[in-house]
């Protein structure tokens, strides 16, 4: 591994706007215990890794992107899996192929210290069809539980809330400008049996791009709403000002990072269907959802069959004089006993603070001099990538975390970290 050793804990954030917020809060609970810890992202992990031998890694996002970026290197893959890891999914709830996918047989898991699972089902999953010894595997909860109630504590409730809209055209807006022919290309060469997913996608995107646009323009001429729109992670979001520049000040694109905190600020969201939706619940927000009205039910169920429980908390109009009734009256949003039972055994765990208790799990390790220097060692390359990826006007950073651009919001932190919510997650867990 790296040539410099030492108790610093090293987090792996893989996606800012998914991730990040858990990665700072879990940085903040190991501060609080004396530990000192590094935040690194997809971008720079394996250069921070040959430099710095970490005494934990704690790995935050998709567990099978970190090793696909470890593996192609023999003697980090090695050095590795002698390391104590961490694994806290930012994907909880999935189908069996998915699962499949998120765990790889050729990779190595007994090798963890632990895996931090959303609920019972993806916990029995792996303990199934993994090798890994099943007392690494616990049922924790969904990292986002308490997120809703904490930033609707931080929000100016004199602020006017707005419609939001859901971006989710990966493959016609990806962030790295990937085409469209190369994701379908990928899925058709990658040894595997081909079933079109890619295809599916891109017909539910293709499909849906004038709804929403019309949608849109409806709410311009029609209402004095206005709109904030959140693009996906991993779409590329400058695509969007083009829309700010045509209708004005009525329409923003989201700064916020997290899903949660922008919830805070909507009355309603419209969009295709997306796992975000859970947010949207937990934070009492009605959703509009439009995969019915554009006929892509079925490609949504080929490409993502998780998300068909979505279906029972979100309004699905089927015509677009139902759609504009939605917008212009106030809607509640939409219960579901099938939906209260999915979070009962795939988002409630056994911790009423899941973050906390993921902090509280990793191995003590007593931050010195020697652990702070090489942290601002990691801060000054961290700071040295960042410029090269501005003068080249990459928008990695828009996907990457970096604490050199990304500021944390200290107020959710404070708010959140000093436990000043009184038992409201303990409360929804006993109604579940």
């Amino acid at each position: 591994m790296g040539i410099l050793k030492s108790n610093l804990t090293l987090i792996y954030c893989d996606s800012r706007k998914r991730d990040s917020t858990v990665a700072i809060l879990i940085k903040e609970f190991l501060r609080r215990k004396g530990q000192i810890s590094f935040i690194s992202s997809r971008r720079n992990f394996s250069k921070m890794l040959r430099l710095v031998t970490p005494a934990n890694i704690v790995v935050i996002g998709q567990l099978n992107i970190l090793f696909d970026l470890i593996y192609k290197d023999r003697k980090l893959k090695k050095e590795f899996e002698r390391m104590h890891i961490y694994f806290y999914p930012a994907e909880g709830y999935a189908t069996d192929n998915e699962y499949r996918s998120m765990y790889p047989e050729r990779f190595t898991y007994d090798n963890l210290k632990k895996i931090f699972f959303w609920g019972d089902e993806s916990r029995a999953w792996v303990e199934k069809n993994v090798a890994i010894h099943r007392d690494k595997l616990e049922n924790t909860g969904y990292p986002r539980l308490r997120f809703a109630e904490v930033y609707a504590g931080i929000r100016d409730p004199r602020a006017p809330k707005k419609i939001g809209i859901i971006g989710r055209f990966l493959m016609l807006n990806d962030i790295d400008g990937m085409r469209a022919m190369k994701y379908i290309l990928n899925e058709f060469t990658n040894g595997k049996a081909y079933q079109g997913i890619s295809l599916q996608r891109l017909v539910a995107e293709t499909q849906s791009t004038a709804m929403v646009l019309r949608t849109l323009q409806y709410i311009m001429a029609h209402t004095d709403i206005s709109v904030t729109i959140r693009p996906h992670p991993n779409e590329d979001r400058r695509s969007y000002e083009r829309l700010k520049e045509f209708y004005g000040s009525r329409v923003e694109i989201s700064e916020e990072v997290d899903a949660a905190e922008w919830l805070a600020g909507c009355s309603k969201v419209i969009g295709l269907a997306s796992s975000s939706y859970i947010d949207a619940s937990l934070s009492n927000v009605p959703v509009i959802c439009l995969d019915k009205l554009t006929n892509v039910v079925a490609e949504t169920m080929a490409y993502e069959p998780a998300l068909r429980l979505i279906y029972e908390i979100v309004y699905l109009p089927e015509t677009f004089d139902q759609l504009t009734a939605y917008i212009d009256k106030d809607v509640e949003i939409k219960k579901s006993k099938i939906f209260d039972e999915l979070m009962k055994t795939n988002f409630i765990g056994k911790h009423d603070d899941p973050i906390k208790h993921v902090a509280d799990s990793i191995e003590y390790k007593p931050g010195n001099v020697w652990t702070w220097l090489i942290k601002v060692v990691l801060d000054a390359i961290d700071f040295i990538l960042v410029t090269k990826d501005r003068l080249r006007g990459s928008i990695a950073l828009d996907f990457d975390y970096s604490s050199v651009v990304h500021s944390e919001n200290i107020r959710f932190v404070e708010r959140y970290a000093g436990h000043e919510l009184n038992g409201v997650l303990s409360q929804k867990r006993e109604k579940a």
